[in-house]
């Protein structure tokens, strides 16, 4: 017997339980306090416009990941206004690998 068995076999499903508990994180007890004062006090509207711009890029990524992954439904996140293409859209609407019948 390994070390590395031996080891797992000392751990019980109410400790890995108790890991997973303790380990465990709310969103509602999260403390935004500071970013708040960063947010209204330190950053300059030119950042905060600059942050906005980069947190919506990665947001319309993301949805384009679903999509390209095959996780969505193209036309299904192209009419929720989950994703944006641009070119005509007819031309769009033709293309078999994004948009397939």
């Amino acid at each position: 017997m390994s070390a590395a068995t031996a080891a797992t076999d000392k751990i019980s499903y109410r400790d890995l339980y108790a890991r997973w508990e303790a380990g465990n994180w709310s969103a509602t007890a999260l403390d935004f306090t500071q970013d708040y004062h960063d947010w209204h006090e330190v950053f300059a509207e030119q950042e905060r416009r600059a942050a906005i711009w980069n947190y919506s890029l990665f947001h319309y990524g993301e949805d384009w990941v679903d999509v390209t992954a095959g996780w969505e439904d193209a036309r299904s996140a192209l009419f929720k206004g989950k994703i944006r293409p641009s070119g005509k859209l007819k031309t769009l609407w033709r293309m078999r690998k994004v948009f397939p019948s």
